[in-house]
This record gives structure tokens, C-alpha cells and sequence, in this order.
């Protein structure tokens, strides 16, 4: 009796087994189904072999760029010739080829794939690689989502190891599978199935498999997210995108692209604060009034954040607070001008008189003008504290997503007019806690210490169009736990920014309500109501505390080489006690960035001296 119960119990575990596996089968059968119209993309049907071993990467470059479509005049789809170009390429030498082949020598003018019958593509995007690879596999994920983007698909071509993907099965011998571990290789990605997480991994080695592989998502993540044995770099993927549709504007996707987005977003975004109050440089240099700019709190408290401009130029300008300790103390320059000696040193005057810090980031330059740049900022007193500007992006998806807050909170839109200040004290509370969660320096000015500045700078300007603020409060308490701000240029009101980019700031959490989430939930939150806006893209700037948690989302870190950050420290120091220790350090960072070239009187000038020539 015994015997025949386990008979019938193994015979239903069969039957359980052979129903589960077949509805695996069906449901990858079905999600391949859909794919077909990608793989077939692929030069009809198939991927351009490689002629022989070496070749793989010039087989996916190939294979990917017939996918965008394009004829001969004899009818042929456009291919490169193999044999003309090197073997064994790695992805640095990838990027230059593709830059060669896809990229425009001339505005407007034709690439050599246009002018061998390709269509044209619009821009060449990598993500991973380099000394860091992917920070995360949400980030990896983000760059596969990029295959299903509604209007700008990408194509992505991927390098990676081919042991984890091929020669990991068990019947191999080891000398086989040490044999085959260095390898490299490249091949199309056509398609990630995210609710079955796998990837469609086509393949230009017959022997591997020309109908291509599912692979599973973290198995291809470890593939990819390895170093090259010769260079000691990561590999990683290159995206190319075709061209937008005529009403729509091609996604930002390269550094400089991002990077000039961001800067011009911030000026708006700092402009907006200063609430359309502009001053000509020269008349606050002329003003008999000590500092110029009040603090909030008497009659010309409007004055607490205002910009500053040159004349009728618009290659430079500033926005300055009252106070030292603001974001809001940067000077702006228009992408690939150089702005004139006279016009940097009176903005650094002004800086100077209401004993603030100077700041400029370089963005959007080639390196020869960004040198010329460089000598304008030093000669007008700036030391280079950063030679490169970073940000961080991320493309969002088109389905929308139910953000709500963590249990016992909840999230409200500050909404606030400058005019009615009937409710400023929420807004107040929004400016201290900013200050609180940056632990910003406790600095005071007139009476008025870092906090109560920006308690009282907050309410002299609205919140709520162009500049939202969402807040995330305590039920039972009451108390303001946490919040973002997110900025979209949706009224047209900002010259220069793009409409469907919005930058987000200031992702604070209190420090009583840390650990449960809140920043990513805020995050989450303004990434939707970005969504909502018509936005395509996010972009940021992240400290080195929350960089991690922005990669675990899927944001990619964008490093804009050329450039840099500039900053003019004499004029913060000149009410500190230890200012002279502050000019040492302000000496230290210009020999450390142009050597050893002062000598002891310069050094003597710089301990002295109380402004900036």
C-alpha cells in the first residue's frame, strides 16, 4: 500500500512539474512572439556574420546600423566592409569607430553611413565602461528599457565576457573553460523582456547560435559588467538612436549635452528665486549701502535673492544672496563664449562687497576654448577646485506609477504666492529644513544666522508652475519629514531650457525621519509628476552621500571631461576669523592646479590683501 501511495504522489509531482514547465514555455513562446518585429530589424531576419574570429565587434556594428534601415542604388541594404576595419576591437576603440562612421564632419552635412544609404542616426550614447562600470543592475536595467523608449528606440550593442553567457555548463573540461574565460565579445541586443527579466542576445558566430539567446538579466549583468584583460576597464553598452519624430526634440545623451541642460535649468531655476529682481553690477558697486543686498525682515526684504547682470550682455551673469551660505551665490557664462576680464572681476567685485563666495561651473566647452576660459577665471582671482562637472540622468518611462508615501505619512505640493504670505510658515519651514539636512554652516550675517536666511528667503518668491515643491509630512506630528523640488521650464518663461527636461533639488529628509525610505520615495514621487508635465528625461546633481542611491534607481552618472568647477574663496573669508588660514588653503589649491609659481610677495599679497583685484 505504502509502494503504491508514493507511486501516486510521484506520479502528481511529475504532472505539477510538466504543467509548470509547459507554462514557462508558452509564456517565453509568447513574449518571443512579440519580439519578432525587433529581431527582424536585424538585416531581415539575421545578423551579419562575422567572416572569421576577431571580427565580432565590426559584425554587430554592422548588424546594428542595417537595423536602422536604408538601401543602395542596386537595391542592397548598406553594409560596412569587414575586412577594412580592425579586429578585435575593445569599447573605446568601438566609440571612435562609431563616431567616424555615424557622426556629421560638417552641420547639416551627411555621415559616411548616410552617404553609403544608411539613414540616419541621431546620437551614440554609452553607459558603463571606463574605471567604475555599472554601479548597480537597476542601472544596467534603465539602459536595457532604453530598447522599448515609444519614439526613440535604441539600438544597443554590448561587450562582455563570453563565459558566463557560454562556457559555464558543467560537461566542459576545465582546461576548455580556462581556455575560453578571457574571451571577449560583442554582439546586438534586441529586446529585454522586463516581466519575464530576460534579454534577447542576438549573435553574429554561427557557432554560437544565429537565432540568438534569452538570457536571464543578472546573468547578462555579470557578463557585461566586467574588466577587459589588456586595459584593465569595464565593458559595457553603446546605444545609438534614430532620429526623433519632426515635433519632438532628440533625447539629451551625451555629457556636454547633459551637463549644459543642467547649468541653464539651474540659472532658471536660481533666476526664478530671484523673482525677476535684476541689478546692473556697476550700481551695486557704486552704492554708498553696505552689502546692498538686505536680509529678508525689513522694508526691502524683497531683496534677499537677486540677479545680477553686465550691461546688455547675456554671456555673463550672476545670482546672489544676502547671505554667504546659499546656493544661490553662482555665476553663470553662456556655453561656448568666452566672457570678457572686465565683466568676471565686476561680478567678483560685487561678490566681494556683499562678502560672499564666487562660484562658476565651465560646461558645454571644447578644450581649447575652455582653456581660454580657465585664463579669464584665474587672472580675475578663481582657483579650479573641480576639473571635471558631473550629473546624473535618467530616461523615464512612459507607463505611469502610484507613488505614495510610507505608512504615517503623507505628501503635499507646497503651492505659495510671494503676494499672500498668509501661509509663509510652511514654506519657512521648507527653507530651515533644507538648510538642516545639508548641515549647512551655521553661519551668522546682520543678525540672521544660515537657517532663519533661508526661513525668510523661501517665502519672497512662488513656489508652484515652473518650480514645484512637494513635502512629506508626519501625521501625527505634523512635522515636515522631507522634500524635493523639481523644475521644468513647462511655461516657456526660461529662454534657452527644453520643455520635456526637468532637474531635480534639494532631496532633504529630516534627520529624525531618516531610514525609512523617504528620500527615495520623494524621489519617486517628482519623477512622476515630471511624467505628468511631459517630461522625457530627469536630471540631477548628487552628493557623495546619495550618488549610491541614485544608481540603485537607474540613474547613470554623466562626467563632463572638459570644464570644471571654479571658485573665488577671498570674498567668503573676509568676516571669518581664521581667514588667513582660508587664503592658505585658497594658495595650496592654485599650486596644486598650476604648480609652484608665486613667489613670497604674491604669497604675502594673498595672506594680506582683504579684496580681489
Amino acid at each position: 500500500m505504502s509502494r503504491m501511495m508514493r507511486h501516486i504522489k510521484m506520479k502528481l509531482c511529475w504532472q505539477r512539474l510538466g504543467v509548470w514547465l509547459l507554462s514557462r514555455v508558452g509564456k517565453i513562446l509568447q513574449s518571443v512572439a512579440t519580439l519578432r518585429r525587433g529581431s527582424e530589424g536585424f538585416g531581415g531576419g539575421a545578423v551579419v556574420m562575422q567572416p572569421r574570429p576577431g571580427f565580432c565587434g565590426i559584425a554587430t556594428l554592422n548588424s546594428t546600423l542595417r537595423s536602422f534601415g536604408g538601401i543602395l542604388k542596386d537595391g542592397a541594404a548598406p553594409y560596412l566592409k569587414l575586412h577594412a576595419h580592425p579586429r578585435y576591437v575593445t569599447l573605446e576603440e568601438m566609440i571612435k569607430l562609431v563616431r567616424r562612421v555615424v557622426g556629421r564632419t560638417t552641420p547639416g552635412g551627411k555621415s559616411e553611413w548616410e552617404r553609403g544609404g544608411g539613414k540616419p542616426i541621431e546620437s551614440m550614447q554609452v553607459i558603463g565602461g571606463g574605471r567604475t562600470g555599472f554601479a548597480s543592475l537597476e542601472q544596467f536595467k534603465a539602459a536595457l528599457r532604453q530598447l522599448s523608449h515609444p519614439t526613440q528606440p535604441a539600438r544597443i550593442m554590448a561587450i562582455y565576457h563570453r563565459s558566463p553567457l557560454f562556457f559555464c555548463s558543467s560537461d566542459r573540461t576545465l582546461k576548455s573553460k580556462l581556455a575560453c574565460f578571457p574571451m571577449v565579445h560583442w554582439s546586438p541586443i534586441v529586446a529585454y523582456l522586463e516581466d519575464e527579466d530576460l534579454v534577447l542576445v542576438m549573435d553574429v558566430n554561427h557557432l554560437y547560435g544565429w537565432k540568438g539567446y534569452l538570457v536571464p538579466t543578472k546573468r547578462f549583468y555579470d557578463s557585461v559588467n566586467t574588466r577587459d584583460i589588456f586595459n584593465g576597464k569595464f565593458h559595457g553598452l553603446l546605444l545609438l538612436r534614430p532620429q526623433p519624430p519632426k515635433d519632438e526634440l532628440p533625447l539629451c545623451t551625451s555629457a556636454q549635452e547633459l551637463s549644459v541642460e543642467f547649468g541653464r535649468m539651474k540659472k532658471a531655476y536660481y533666476m526664478h528665486q530671484a523673482a525677476g529682481r535684476t541689478t546692473i553690477a556697476t550700481s551695486i558697486l557704486e552704492s554708498s549701502e553696505e552689502g546692498y543686498l538686505p536680509l529678508p525682515g525689513n522694508a526691502k526684504g524683497e531683496k534677499a535673492i537677486r540677479h545680477v547682470s553686465i550691461g546688455d550682455t547675456d554671456e555673463i551673469s550672476a545670482v546672489i544672496s544676502a547671505h554667504p551660505v546659499a546656493f544661490s551665490n553662482e555665476i553663470f557664462l553662456e556655453p561656448g563664449s568666452v566672457p570678457p576680464l572686465d565683466s568676471v572681476r565686476a561680478l567678483v567685485h560685487v561678490s566681494t562687497k556683499l562678502r560672499n563666495p564666487a562660484r562658476v561651473a565651465v560646461r558645454g566647452y571644447d578644450f581649447a576654448t575652455a582653456k581660454k576660459v580657465h585664463d579669464v577665471l584665474i587672472a580675475a582671482g578663481f582657483v579650479q577646485i573641480m576639473k571635471s562637472a558631473a550629473v546624473m540622468f535618467m530616461c523615464l518611462e512612459p507607463d505611469p506609477a502610484d507613488i505614495s508615501a510610507p505608512l504615517g505619512y503623507e505628501i503635499q505640493e507646497i503651492e505659495y504666492k510671494a503676494a499672500d504670505r498668509s501661509h509663509s510658515q510652511v514654506v519657512e519651514e521648507l527653507g530651515r529644513l533644507i538648510v538642516a539636512s545639508y548641515k549647512m554652516p551655521n553661519i551668522e550675517r546682520r543678525g540672521y544666522t544660515t537657517a532663519d536666511f533661508y526661513g525668510q528667503a523661501y517665502p519672497t518668491f512662488d513656489h508652484g508652475g515652473d518650480l514645484r515643491h512637494f513635502a512629506c509630512f508626519h501625521r501625527e506630528s505634523g512635522e515636515m519629514a522631507s522634500c524635493v523640488a523639481l523644475f521644468c521650464n513647462q511655461s516657456g518663461a526660461s529662454e534657452g531650457t527644453r520643455s520635456d527636461v526637468a532637474a531635480i533639488y534639494n532631496v532633504c529628509t529630516s534627520a529624525n525621519h531618516r531610514r525609512k525610505g523617504l528620500a527615495k520615495t520623494m524621489t519617486l514621487f517628482a519623477m512622476e509628476e515630471a511624467k505628468k508635465m511631459g517630461c522625457k528625461q530627469v536630471i540631477l546633481e548628487a552628493s557623495k552621500e546619495g550618488k549610491p542611491l541614485y544608481q540603485t534607481m537607474g540613474f547613470v552618472s554623466m562626467v563632463e571631461e572638459v570644464g570644471g568647477i571654479y571658485l573665488s574663496l577671498s570674498g567668503a573669508t573676509v568676516d571669518f576669523k581664521w581667514k588667513s588660514f582660508f587664503r592658505v588653503f585658497e594658495l595650496w589649491l592654485r599650486l596644486k592646479n598650476g604648480g609652484l609659481v608665486y613667489y613670497p610677495a604674491e604669497l604675502w599679497r594673498m595672506l594680506t590683501k582683504k579684496t580681489v583685484d
